[in-house]
């Protein structure tokens, strides 16, 4: 199979054609359990659109010469084929005319859930000649666009998680939307889910923030850099800055009550992370962590998982903690 070339057209083909030849992963994940969120977080969190990691398990030829934005968007194309890929069983997954239909059908319809979510993207169906464009090329174009803003700043490693974490987001809801008929009414609510769980994000940082009572700079920095990029309504956004001047109880976080463990899993790391800002995470920090975990009805194991996963691929390990 040749390498994929993220610079130039047809390089989402190629990332299909590299999925197709390797199936293995997919395989596993759904022979470890039949709840397919959980599969789809077990095969996404690994290589990094849950927790910032930038490249992880998955490996693709030639790889190695490739930049951050070529490595994400690699990624997330291959993530969103994989979420739709797990909702068919093993035996489907053994059968190239499922899969082809599969692959067929989320390149169809990436196109079709960011035009249907994000409405405000202005992105031409049409070449310039007025030829419509393949959905394969569009689906390129679009993902593009999406991570367009990959981060490279001074901390790098933090806004990249919160970056991932909201392709995680678009992944986890392509993959319920993708089995509901598509229309105005599906796509009103799931587009109000999107928003609803990115706000509940905001108010997960300045609960996590306000753990030991003293607001980092780079936590603020981090609640800015994602209001940034989380297309909230100018609404929310103030009152996002209302809600992390103030500070919030865990008892008062009212999270969105759609919350799968995956997306409970995804909250629990967002936490973590954003208490991580000043490189220590002290005994309130823990005691919140602990607290929150219970809240979101989680276990300890579920705990201890997130901390070491991330932990594993904090930046010259300068994370600390006084309890594992």
């Amino acid at each position: 199979m040749s390498a994929i070339n993220p610079h130039k057209n047809d390089w989402l083909l190629e990332t299909v054609a590299f999925r197709k030849a390797n199936l293995s992963e997919v395989l596993h994940e759904n022979q470890k359990t039949s709840q397919t969120l959980y599969s789809i977080y077990q095969a996404i969190q690994p290589v990094g659109l849950i927790n910032g990691q930038l490249f992880g398990e998955m490996r693709y030829p030639n790889s190695e010469t490739w930049s951050s934005l070529d490595k994400t968007k690699v990624l997330f194309a291959d993530c969103l084929l994989t979420s739709t890929l797990l909702l068919l069983d093993n035996k489907k997954l053994k059968d190239t005319e499922a899969i082809d239909k599969s692959i067929a059908k989320t390149l169809a319809n990436i196109s079709k859930f960011y035009f249907s979510i994000y409405p405000e993207q202005k992105i031409s169906t049409r070449t310039f000649f007025g030829q419509k464009k393949s959905d394969s090329r569009l689906a390129e174009i679009i993902i593009e666009n999406r991570i367009k803003n990959v981060v490279a700043g001074k901390n790098k490693f933090v806004e990249q998680f919160f970056h991932n974490g909201m392709l995680f987001l678009d992944i986890y809801t392509f993959s319920r939307w993708i089995n509901t008929s598509g229309d105005e009414v599906a796509s009103g609510l799931f587009k109000t889910l999107l928003e609803e769980l990115r706000f509940s994000i905001v108010k997960i940082i300045a609960a996590a923030a306000h753990a030991n009572q003293k607001i980092a700079t780079a936590e603020r920095d981090f609640l800015e850099y994602f209001l940034a990029n989380a297309w909230l309504p100018f609404g929310k956004i103030a009152e996002a800055r209302s809600i992390f001047n103030k500070g919030i109880e865990i008892s008062e976080l009212n999270l969105h009550p759609d919350s799968t463990w995956v997306v409970k899993k995804y909250f629990l790391e967002m936490s973590i992370v954003t208490i991580w800002a000043d490189k220590i995470i002290d005994d309130d920090e823990m005691y919140f962590l602990e607290k929150f975990c219970v809240y979101l009805e989680l276990t300890n194991r579920d705990l201890e998982n997130s901390l070491l996963s991330i932990k594993e691929i904090v930046p010259n390990k300068q994370l600390q903690w006084k309890e594992m």
